[in-house]
């Protein structure tokens, strides 16, 4: 394969289409995509294969499932019409649900303006608005059904316990201590000494986590590798950058044998 500007390696693909390079091996495993290889070997994306991945990530914004997709992809081949039009539909039907939820909150703004006060139902209807409009979906919940996947309903009540109610629903202080030094080594070699040592605590806290049991914590990893393959998931990580950090890091820390 003769390297130009068409092609670019897998890292530079994920950081064009905002995935990660785990995502895009996960795709190729899937058949959905099929990168040429360089000389050396390696994998590179030409225009081809970016059409593909546009289709890809297209199609799973819309809330399909990898294996729809390629029952999907199957009849297209390159053609990005039908998929074009499925993105178009998706969008205008949010427009028009922004613009529904813009009026309502320009017309509540004028009622309060005018001395006027909002009921109950007038609330409730702004508020239901607003959320279903620009509302973000939260990470547990996207990750509700990995965790179905990889652990039984025993396991899950057994590591998914529920933090005090004084402690508040994110309160973790030791897991937000590593995950703020993980986001200050974002962007370094994740095999240097400080990198692998953030990955042996991290790793220490999963085994205290699942209890010492190698099989949970395995199961653990795999609920968190599925999840940053995932756009769809990943977007709604507010740590996703630290995480595949901490992945990298660990990868290197196993690979020495530690």
């Amino acid at each position: 394969m003769n390297r130009d500007t068409q092609y670019r390696s897998a890292a530079e693909t994920a950081a064009l289409l905002g995935v990660t390079t785990k995502a895009l091996r996960v795709y190729e495993r899937h058949g959905l995509v099929t990168p040429v290889r360089s000389g050396a070997g390696y994998r590179a994306y030409g225009p081809a294969q970016m059409r593909r991945l546009h289709q890809v990530l297209a199609l799973k914004s819309l809330g399909l499932s990898l294996a729809r997709i390629g029952n999907c992809l199957d009849g297209l081949g390159d053609d990005l019409g039908p998929i074009l039009e499925a993105q178009e539909k998706d969008l205008r039907s949010r427009a028009d649900a922004l613009a529904a939820a813009l009026a309502s909150v320009v017309a509540a703004r004028a009622r309060l303006a005018a001395g006027q006060s909002l009921s109950v139902d007038d609330l409730v209807t702004l508020t239901k608005d607003i959320v279903m409009t620009t509302g973000k979906p939260d990470w547990r919940e996207a990750l509700t059904p990995l965790f179905a996947k990889h652990f039984t309903e025993a396991e899950r009540e057994g590591i998914m316990r529920p933090a005090p109610a004084s402690a508040g629903r994110d309160a973790d202080p030791e897991r937000d201590k590593l995950l703020a030094e993980a986001k200050a080594l974002v962007g370094k070699d994740p095999g240097a000494p400080e990198a692998l040592q953030l990955a042996r605590r991290w790793r220490d806290r999963a085994a205290q986590f699942t209890g010492g049991d190698k099989a949970m914590l395995r199961k653990l990893q795999a609920v968190f590798d599925d999840a940053l393959a995932d756009p769809a998931i990943s977007k709604t990580l507010p740590w996703r950058e630290e995480m595949a950090f901490i992945k990298a890091a660990t990868e290197k820390l196993e690979a020495a044998g530690q």
